[in-house]
């Protein structure tokens, strides 16, 4: 996150610790909210998906969806939450049919409730 507050893709403000003295940067709460509505990052892909992030990775890859950005010697991946969602189908596709690969059964009961956006198999 340092890197892309440094680099500006998230608006930060240089102010002093409340506990301590020391100067640091921090992010207000609006622009956090406005930056979540925007982007995802793939650890929580992968939490959704119960995935690892290189197969969630490639499933987005395969998907030809690439992350946003990426951040000079960082593996944090982010990704315009709005191109997630335009190949969620094809993602969910790839995840299931991996997961079967593996399981021969789904993850979740067929009666369970979708999850909202990107959903499990």
């Amino acid at each position: 996150m340092r890197t892309i507050m440094q680099r500006g893709i998230l608006k930060s403000e240089l102010g002093t610790n409340p506990v301590n003295p020391r100067q640091q940067l921090s992010v207000r709460r609006d622009v956090l909210e406005a930056f979540d509505k925007q982007f995802v990052s793939l650890n929580a892909l992968c939490q959704q998906y119960d995935s690892s992030g290189a197969g969630m990775a490639q499933a987005l890859h395969n998907c030809g969806v690439r992350p946003a950005f990426l951040p000079d010697h960082s593996v944090v991946r982010i990704y315009e939450r709005g191109a997630v969602l335009r190949v969620e189908r094809k993602v969910e596709g790839i995840m299931c049919h991996r997961e079967l690969g593996k399981t021969r059964g789904l993850r979740t009961s067929p009666r369970a409730e979708p999850s909202r956006g990107l959903g499990r198999c």
